[in-house]
């Protein structure tokens, strides 16, 4: 089941994706908070309304974020594939080795966007 939080004109909304649709099932969670607090009964409640909720074109709604508004930080996890781990060394400049230890990061919880949104550049000030 693949989950998301998207937007059908301007009301924020959960669905579950299926091939080209996006299924509302905003009825039984109101996001996706809401949902995982929900744990595996609410999960249920959500495969029991799928056949009757509705249904709207991917193509006519707004992906945003999983979760708009992380509770905390999201700890996550780099160079986790070899393919990863080869293409970061190059784009730095170094030798094609995997990284010893797992390699963690946080993303904050102002740093969050949606597919295709745009990740705006802000260069570090270096004094001389």
């Amino acid at each position: 089941m693949k989950l998301a939080t998207y937007t059908a004109g301007m009301e924020q909304r959960l669905g579950v994706v299926e091939g080209d649709t996006i299924i509302d099932i905003t009825s039984v969670a109101p996001d996706m908070l809401t949902l995982i607090d929900g744990g595996a009964a609410l999960l249920d409640q959500v495969r029991a309304a799928l056949p009757d909720a509705p249904r709207t074109p991917l193509t006519d709604v707004q992906l945003l974020a999983p979760i708009p508004r992380p509770r905390k930080n999201i700890v996550c996890l780099g160079m986790n594939y070899a393919a990863h781990a080869y293409e970061s060394a190059r784009a730095r400049g170094k030798p094609e080795v995997l990284p010893e230890h797992p390699v963690f990061f946080t993303k904050a919880t102002s740093a969050i966007n949606h597919p295709g949104g745009t990740i705006p550049y802000m260069p570090m000030f270096r004094p001389d």
